[in-house]
């Protein structure tokens, strides 16, 4: 069973749950995984999900470190 990790600023509620799950279904081919929610508030807003390997960092902080970059 694969692990998927989302990490959030606050809590997910069941409808963002849901969504979560839905992306990671069809990211992962619909195989079986395992959801695991972390509340870290560094990450300002948005959405960082991490499976088989793969990272997609749709948070504030990433865009902000972004953008200090560019």
């Amino acid at each position: 069973m694969t692990l998927v990790t989302v990490i959030t600023a606050i809590s997910l509620n069941d409808k963002l749950r849901e969504q979560v799950k839905k992306v990671a279904q069809q990211k992962l081919g619909h195989q079986d995984f395992e959801l695991r929610e972390e509340v870290d508030p560094s990450v300002i807003g948005g959405v960082k999900l991490s499976m088989s390997g793969l990272v997609f960092d749709a948070t504030i902080a990433n865009k902000l470190k972004q953008i200090g970059q560019g």
